[in-house]
């Protein structure tokens, strides 16, 4: 289940650096079931955030192998 979880903060992050890309200076988002306004530096703090996991959780699996 662990796999899943860094394909699911890797995607993440793919996201949100395509949505980052398009321009713009705030973002809706769904976090936790809700609808959320972010700016782009909370978008890259979400970034942040989901690559941090997804590398420990790397790290921990093996995944990288």
């Amino acid at each position: 289940m662990r796999l899943h979880l860094v394909d699911y903060h890797l995607e993440a992050c793919r996201v949100i650096r395509g949505q980052l890309g398009d321009g713009g200076s705030e973002f809706e988002i769904i976090d936790n079931g809700q609808v959320v306004c972010l700016t782009a530096e909370q978008m890259e703090e979400k970034y942040g955030e989901h690559f941090g996991e997804a590398e420990r959780l790397i790290g921990e699996t093996g995944y990288h192998r």
